[in-house]
């Protein structure tokens, strides 16, 4: 079975104006992830991962190129277009969580089926049923400040899968966590991937990436290294 390309950067560069000079975030990359793909993407700091990943989302315009996720080319949307995108098409998780403090951990997973409009009628149910997916169903009625770093972060992961969308993204998700707990949340994403989601996980800690099926490589804003992996 041909696989079926989900991302696609075509060429896509990054740079930015710095007074007279330009610092050059993301050299000429040309790349594609297939859809049930696990893939890490490694790197020290400044080595473009962050960078690429916002080219993907959106949040970031590639200075040429194109980017295309789905049947969307993304790198031609307008802002509003954009933020509908995602809210259909790409699950985010960051390092620090962004869950809203005043809200316990049931109505930030419900968060995005209110922007979205999807799943009236069945928001709670739906939400209650993410949390008992990442093993959170007992903590529901917590607010962010009542749970650990841990808890947090899969919170976290059950609002970005709110909306089920094709595509999740994780930055440095394990980046102010302990070691044990990291281990936890890797799990949990590659136990998500084994459920059928596409997942792209950004990490500077190469051990990390072992459970990923390929890991591309960044260094200098270039990709030094495309490998799959026995995972």
């Amino acid at each position: 079975m041909t696989a079926t390309p989900l991302v696609q950067l075509e060429q896509v560069s990054k740079a930015y104006d710095m007074g007279e000079a330009q610092l050059v975030a993301l050299h000429p990359t040309s790349l594609r992830i297939d859809a049930g793909e696990f893939v890490a993407i490694v790197g020290p700091s400044g080595s473009g991962k962050s960078t690429l990943l916002n080219l993907i989302t959106g949040i970031d315009k590639p200075s040429e190129g194109r980017v295309l996720v789905g049947d969307a080319v993304i790198s031609a949307l307008n802002e509003d277009e954009l933020a509908r995108w995602r809210g259909r098409s790409v699950g985010l998780v960051f390092q620090f969580f962004q869950l809203l403090p005043t809200l316990t951990a049931i109505e930030n997973v419900m968060l995005p089926m209110h922007f979205r409009g999807t799943y009236s009628g069945e928001r709670p149910s739906r939400a209650r049923a993410l949390l008992e997916q990442v093993g959170m169903a007992a903590r529901a009625n917590h607010l962010p400040s009542e749970l650990s770093g841990g808890e947090q972060q899969r919170v976290a992961i059950a609002r970005a899968l709110a909306n089920d969308p094709p595509l999740l993204l994780a930055d440095e998700p394990t980046g102010n966590l302990d070691t044990a707990t990291s281990q936890q949340i890797i799990a949990l994403l590659a136990a998500l991937h084994g459920e059928g989601k596409t997942v792209v996980l950004v990490t500077h800690e190469p051990e990390l990436a072992a459970v990923a099926g390929r890991v591309i490589h960044l260094q200098d804003g270039r990709v030094v290294e495309d490998r799959r992996t026995c995972a």
